[in-house]
């Protein structure tokens, strides 16, 4: 950084010279190359941590929704706010081709998540603590594709991690406590009185035929409904599964070094409760990062973190059973026990609230291990190469337990097939090699030259089995030991799946007095899961126009 100094005519001056970094506005973080913002053609936009937090400190992903209108989260009115269901994401619009979900289990219209250079999932990310986010970049266009092939046909999020700040020995503790509650304005449902009036004028107690009997029999069911309403009955069934949720976030983050080694530890702990009753998610997790600096030239960076999730889901069942229940139908009896079903227009309604009084239970579990290795060596000064491996194991284990008293189970009259545990465990194993080379220059003053080649892989290796055990008569007896059968039909299942993929991938950039700009960018990718007659496919782009502040110009791509 240039400093004045002055000088008063001492023999000796002692100057510390202070690296000169450029501000995240500057420059375009692509998860490969670093270029600066002026001379990238690329259609991208960078949000800072302070620009994230303006928004909000809950969560990465809505936070990046308010600030970039096109990465848009569809509503998905199942689910709601259900902290444990994923949200689906597109950058890019969305396919039209159905299907591809069920049948692939990934979203066809989901981006590429880039973590710090190495590929990570949605999961990941909207686990991912904003305290230590240091940047987000969306790339959204062609040069995406060009630069990370065919993954990134749907855009590509590239988040960069927080590197501790050389110094003396530094503790920060983040401390966040937030309430959560369900807006119910949206629902402007009927009550009782306005519901049995709406039935009548649908017909649904007028006989069509005029036969006399029949007619009397539903005139008997009319005038049976409207003496509860008389009574006073207007049930408020949206109100039963919610509440007011308090959630907390904590973290500690210790960091300090000198100019040549740097450390830093992080430390969470995050409990989100749903709005819906005894629905959550918790997190436990830990960081751990070091950076080592030899002589200016070689760089050696070394991040790993251990993290624990666990995700509770409601034994309240859907918010759209609460929905579709009828206000003048009583939760209660006389005696104050709850009602367990309700015989409506020849059809049966149970009672969602019984299945919330069950020793129900239903959770989702994983345990995630990721170590991120990254060298980097300043060959000359202007030629840098970089070297990453990356190691991401995760263990996974779902289970659900449902009562034989459940109403699910009714008209099953067999004990052997009342009472279901289902049980799966998973294991996830990912590795991933990275080596770049990147040329920067400045000719003649005015031309600037910029060259990045540099080839991947990639090695992904998922492994699932699970079973589901039916038949416990006891609701203490939980344990899978307990059952009496697999279930019927059913067999233990078993999952297994490998791939690899290997790419690589070149960009030159030339710029006239930062005015006058060209860029071309190709990529080739080769994949297990390509066609044996064509396992690699091509992607390029270019983009020459000029830059006033802003790119204008032409791209083509393929």
């Amino acid at each position: 950084k240039k400093q004045e100094v002055k000088y008063t005519g001492q023999e000796n001056l002692h100057i510390v010279l202070e690296d000169d970094i450029a501000e995240m506005e500057e420059v375009v973080v692509n998860g490969i190359f670093t270029r600066k913002k002026e001379s990238f053609t690329g259609s991208s936009t960078t949000y800072t941590a302070k620009e994230l937090k303006t928004i909000g400190n809950q969560n990465v992903l809505q936070s990046l929704k308010t600030m970039d209108p096109s990465f848009a989260i569809v509503e998905n009115n199942q689910f709601g706010s259900d902290p444990n269901r994923l949200p689906d994401i597109n950058v890019r619009g969305k396919t039209s081709v159905i299907g591809l979900t069920q049948e692939y289990e990934v979203d066809p219209n989901q981006p590429l998540f880039i973590l710090d250079g190495f590929e990570t999932t949605l999961k990941t990310i909207s686990d991912l603590s904003m305290d230590r986010v240091q940047s987000i970049t969306v790339l959204k266009d062609a040069a995406a594709t060009a630069i990370y092939g065919s993954k990134a046909a749907n855009g590509v999020v590239v988040v960069e991690t927080k590197a501790p700040a050389p110094g003396t020995l530094r503790l920060t503790y983040n401390g966040n406590l937030n309430l959560s509650f369900a807006d119910l304005s949206d629902y402007n449902l009927m009550n009782s009185k306005e519901k049995l009036e709406f039935e009548r004028l649908a017909g649904l107690y007028t006989q069509p035929n005029n036969n006399r009997e029949e007619q009397t029999v539903l005139d008997m069911k009319y005038n049976e409904v409207l003496a509860e309403i008389e009574r006073g009955v207007d049930s408020y069934w949206l109100s039963q599964p919610l509440q007011t949720s308090v959630n907390q976030r904590y973290s500690a983050y210790l960091e300090g070094g000198d100019e040549h080694f740097r450390y830093g530890i992080n430390l969470k702990f995050d409990k989100d409760n749903g709005v819906m009753k005894k629905s959550g998610r918790d997190r436990v997790g830990i960081n751990v990062y070091f950076q080592y600096d030899i002589a200016n030239k070689l760089v050696v960076r070394n991040d790993i973190s251990v993290e624990d999730v666990k995700g509770y889901n409601s034994p309240y069942g859907t918010f759209s059973q609460y929905a579709a229940m009828n206000p003048y139908e009583r939760m209660r009896d006389e005696e104050g026990e709850l009602i367990r079903e309700y015989s409506r227009h020849d059809r049966i309604t149970r009672n969602p609230l019984i299945n919330s009084l069950l020793p129900n239970t239903s959770y989702e579990k994983y345990t995630q291990v990721r170590d991120n290795l990254q060298v980097q060596w300043w060959a000359t000064q202007h030629l840098r190469i970089n070297g990453s491996v990356g190691l991401t194991k995760q263990i996974n284990r779902d289970e659900a337990f449902t009562s034989a008293q459940s109403t699910q189970f009714d008209g099953i009259t067999n004990i052997a097939e009342k009472g279901s545990y289902v049980i799966s465990n998973g294991t996830d194993m990912d590795v991933e090699g990275k080596l770049t080379l990147d040329y920067s220059n400045l000719f003649f003053d005015h031309l600037s030259f910029n060259l990045g080649v540099g080839t991947e892989f990639t090695t992904q290796k998922t492994q699932e089995d699970g079973y589901t055990a039916t038949g416990f008569v006891n609701d203490k007896l939980t344990y899978p030991s307990y059952a009496q059968q697999y279930q019927r039909n059913g067999k233990p299942s078993g999952y297994f799946d490998k791939g690899r993929t290997i790419g690589f991938l070149g960009n030159i950039n030339l710029g006239w007095d930062n005015r006058y700009i060209v860029d071309f960018s190709l990529r080739t990718d080769g994949s297990s899961r390509f066609g044996s007659d064509n396992q690699f496919a091509p992607f390029w782009s270019g983009w020459p126009g000029t830059s006033t502040g802003k790119i204008s110009g032409k791209v083509w791509e393929r």
